[in-house]
């Protein structure tokens, strides 16, 4: 867990990223996908509840690679079985941000 709060700590505007996983962190392990399009390798995609984002950690290299904006209070990560888009569940804004996984953008 210390790797991964680490590389979340440089992501912009993550209360409490200090390098290692804080107590009650609202940093939510949501899904391990694979990405196609960055180095062929695996992708965490997190919910950062706090931030109203959410990051996509390079798990190579052990760095923030994206950071979206999402609707209020992210919660949750589902990602469509052939892998190309990512639900997020937005709890206080009652949306779900749908997430294209070719270019890490929202979709309208």
């Amino acid at each position: 867990m210390h790797a991964f709060a680490a590389a979340l700590a440089g992501m912009a505007g993550v209360a409490g990223a200090s390098g290692t996983a804080p107590a009650g962190s609202d940093a939510v392990i949501s899904a391990i996908v694979r990405d196609l399009h960055a180095h062929h390798g695996r992708s965490l995609v997190v919910a950062v509840r706090t931030a109203n984002k959410v990051a996509v950690v390079d798990l190579g290299a052990m760095k923030v690679a994206h950071v979206i904006d999402v609707p209020a209070a992210p919660q949750e990560v589902l990602m469509r079985p052939d892998g190309q888009v990512a639900y997020v569940s937005c709890d206080t804004s009652h949306k779900i941000a749908v997430i294209r996984t070719s270019d890490w953008t929202v979709e309208s």
